[in-house]
C-alpha cells in the first residue's frame, strides 16, 4: 500500500513538472509575441512621424522663404535620441528589445529639433534661406537658431511681448504686429495655424490635342485663399478663390497628365494633402475623306441598275442586283450563280491628293463550294488587276473588311468585284462599300 502511494506521488510530481514546463513555454511565447507586436507598433509611429515631417518640410521648402505650416505627430516610446541636422531627419529608439533607427534624407538642409519624449506634438516648420526650421516650439521654428530671418521680432527680452509679436508674425496680421509692440498680448492670441480643407470633386471636363480642362469644388473655409496647381510635379499656377477651374495648355498630344492640387489659406497655411486626377490629351488623327460610297439603296431591281454610280458593270452569266438581305439600311448587293468568272463591277477614283487610302465594306457568303469565291481586285493606271480580297468558301454572317490600298494610290485607282459560283444558291453579298482617302 505504501509502495502504491509513493508511486502515485512520483507520478503527480512528474505531471506537475511537465505542466510547469508547458506553462513556461506558453508564457515565454506570449511575451515574445507581445514584444514583437509592441515593437512593430512603436516602429510604425516613428516611421509615420519621420515621413510626415519630411513631406511637410518639402512642401514649405518648395514654397520658398517664409512659407510655413504645422503638423501633428505621435512619437514612439523609449526614444534614445532625435536628430534634425544637415539634410537628415532621424529618430533612434528601443522597440522589441532592440535599438531601431528611422530616418529620411532630403535635397536641402533642415535645422531644429524633435522632442526626445514619447507623446503627441504639434510641429512647426518654416522655410528659411536654404533650409527648413523644424521644432515643436513655435518661436524656435519661426526665429531659427541664428535669427538671420525675422530678427526684428526676436530680439526682445520679455517673453510675453516676444510671443505676442511672434503670433502676429505667424498669422500675417501686420496690424496685430503693430499693436503687439505695445505689449498688448491679448490682441494677438489665437493666431491661425490651421490649413484649409482640400478641394473635392476634381475631374477633367474636356480635352483636345494640346489642352486639358479641369474643375473642382473649393473648400468652404472662410479664410480659403487659393489652390496651387501642379501638373506632372511641375508648378503651373495659383488659382484664387472663388475660381475653381484650370485649363492646362501647351501640352503634348496623345499624352497622359496628372494634375496635383493643394490648398492655402490667407495666413499661408498649406494643406499637405494632395488631391490629384489624371487625363489624356487627344490624338492628332489624319483627316479622313470618303472618296466613294455606295450603300446600294439606290439600285434598281434589275441587273447592274446602279444609276451611274459605278463606272462599269457586267453581270456575265449570273446576276448582280440589289437584295434585301442587307447589313445596313434596307438593301445590299447580291452576286449570284456565275459559272464563269466573267462578271465584274468596277469603280475608279482619283486618290492622288491623299497620303493613305483604304477600302472598307461589309460582306457575307452563302454556299460557296470548292474553288468558288467572291473577290475584290485593284489596279492603278496602266497596271493589271491584282487580288486584295478573297471570300473563301462556305457560309458566313456579315463581317467588316478594311484593306489598306495606300500602295495603289494614283490618279486613276480602280477596284473590281467579281465572283465564281456555279449554282443559283451560291451567293456573295456586299453592303456599305467605301473608298477612303486620308490626308
Amino acid at each position: 500500500m505504501l509502495k502504491k502511494r509513493c508511486q502515485a506521488a512520483v507520478e503527480l510530481i512528474i505531471i506537475l513538472a511537465v505542466a510547469l514546463i508547458i506553462l513556461s513555454i506558453i508564457i515565454s511565447f506570449s511575451s515574445d509575441t507581445y514584444t514583437s507586436v509592441s515593437g512593430q507598433f512603436e516602429a510604425t509611429k516613428a516611421r509615420t512621424a519621420v515621413d510626415d515631417l519630411t513631406d511637410a518640410a518639402k512642401l514649405v521648402y518648395q514654397q520658398g522663404v517664409g512659407s510655413r505650416t504645422k503638423i501633428f505627430v505621435t512619437l514612439p516610446n523609449d526614444i534614445i535620441y532625435t536628430n534634425v541636422t544637415n539634410n537628415l531627419i532621424a529618430i533612434k529608439f528601443y522597440a522589441g528589445g532592440n535599438e531601431r533607427d528611422v530616418y529620411r534624407t532630403l535635397d536641402f538642409d533642415v535645422s531644429g529639433e524633435i522632442p526626445a519624449e514619447q507623446g503627441n506634438y504639434w510641429m512647426y516648420l518654416e522655410s528659411k534661406s536654404g533650409y527648413v526650421s523644424i521644432s515643436n516650439d513655435i518661436m524656435a521654428a519661426v526665429c531659427g537658431d541664428d535669427t538671420k530671418e525675422g530678427s526684428e521680432i526676436c530680439d526682445g527680452t520679455d517673453l510675453n511681448s516676444q510671443t505676442c509679436i511672434l503670433q502676429g508674425y505667424v498669422s500675417g496680421d501686420l496690424t496685430c504686429l503693430e499693436d503687439c509692440t505695445g505689449f498688448n498680448y491679448s490682441q494677438c492670441v489665437g493666431a491661425d495655424l490651421i490649413p484649409p480643407a482640400t478641394v473635392t470633386n476634381l475631374n477633367n471636363q474636356s480635352q483636345k490635342l494640346t489642352w486639358i480642362y479641369w474643375n473642382w469644388t473649393n473648400p468652404s473655409d472662410a479664410d480659403f485663399s487659393h489652390t496651387e496647381v501642379w501638373i506632372n510635379k511641375t508648378f503651373y499656377a495659383d488659382v484664387s478663390a472663388p475660381n475653381n477651374y484650370y485649363n492646362a495648355t501647351g501640352l503634348t498630344e496623345d499624352s497622359w497628365y496628372e494634375i496635383q492640387t493643394r490648398t492655402i489659406d490667407t495666413s499661408s497655411n498649406i494643406n499637405t494633402t494632395w488631391v490629384n486626377d489624371t487625363a489624356k490629351t487627344e490624338s492628332a488623327l489624319p483627316e479622313n475623306v470618303t472618296v466613294f460610297y455606295d450603300g446600294f439603296e439606290g439600285w434598281g431591281k434589275n441587273d447592274c441598275e446602279h444609276g451611274g454610280v459605278w463606272d462599269l458593270c457586267d453581270k456575265g452569266d449570273g446576276k448582280i442586283k440589289r437584295d434585301n438581305d442587307e447589313y445596313n439600311g434596307t438593301r445590299a448587293l447580291k452576286f449570284e450563280d456565275h459559272d464563269a468568272d466573267i462578271d465584274y463591277l468596277i469603280k475608279c477614283v482619283d486618290l492622288g491628293p491623299y497620303s493613305n487610302a483604304y477600302v472598307a465594306f461589309w460582306w457575307k457568303k452563302s454556299a460557296l463550294g470548292s474553288g468558288e469565291y467572291g473577290k475584290l481586285d485593284i489596279n492603278t493606271t496602266g497596271s493589271d488587276y491584282v487580288d486584295i480580297f478573297d471570300s473563301g468558301i462556305g457560309d458566313s454572317a456579315y463581317a467588316e473588311e478594311v484593306i489598306d490600298i495606300t500602295s495603289y494610290i494614283s490618279s486613276n485607282t480602280c477596284v473590281k468585284f467579281h465572283i465564281l459560283a456555279d449554282d443559283r444558291n451560291d451567293r456573295f453579298f456586299v453592303d456599305d462599300f467605301r473608298i477612303i482617302g486620308e490626308s
